[in-house]
C-alpha cells in the first residue's frame, strides 16, 4: 500500500505560496515539503553529520532496500 499521494509541481508550488508562518506551524511546511514515508528517519540519522551508505543502510534496516537506494538520489 503506498501512503503517499503524489502532485504535480504546479500543485506543490500553489500550496507552498500559500504558507505564512505567522497563520500556522513552520515545521508542518518542512515536513510537507520533504515528504515521504521514510525520509524523516533518514534525515534523522544523518543529522549528526554525514554517514557511509552501508552504515545507513544498516540503521536503516526496516526499509525495503530499493527505497534506500532511492534515498542516495
Amino acid at each position: 500500500m503506498n501512503d503517499t499521494v503524489e502532485t504535480s509541481d504546479a500543485d506543490r508550488q500553489r500550496r507552498y505560496a500559500s504558507y505564512d508562518c505567522s497563520k500556522g506551524c513552520p515545521v508542518e511546511a518542512a515536513l510537507e515539503i520533504i515528504g515521504g514515508k521514510w525520509k524523516g528517519l533518514a534525515l534523522y540519522h544523518l543529522m549528526d553529520g554525514p554517514v557511509r551508505f552501508n552504515a545507513l543502510r544498516r540503521e536503516l534496516e526496516r526499509i525495503p532496500i530499493n527505497l534506500v537506494h532511492s534515498l542516495r538520489r
